[in-house]
């Protein structure tokens, strides 16, 4: 399997936060909301669930 950006993100991502701290990006609950009946749909590399605010100092530096 090759390796894509998404991919090594969520790896990435996982070795920092840990398990269960990263879903893929095509999670599908995460990316559609009310704006989805005006044709509006998200995109994601990778869905993060930090724990505390150490994890999401940790997911955007």
């Amino acid at each position: 399997m090759a390796t894509t950006a998404s991919t090594t993100l969520e790896r990435d991502l996982t070795a920092l936060l840990g398990d269960g701290a990263v879903l893929p990006g095509t999670t599908r609950g995460y990316l559609s909301d009310a704006t989805e009946s005006r044709n509006l749909r998200g995109k994601a590399d990778a869905i993060v669930l930090p724990a505390d605010a150490d994890a999401v100092s940790k997911t955007v530096a």
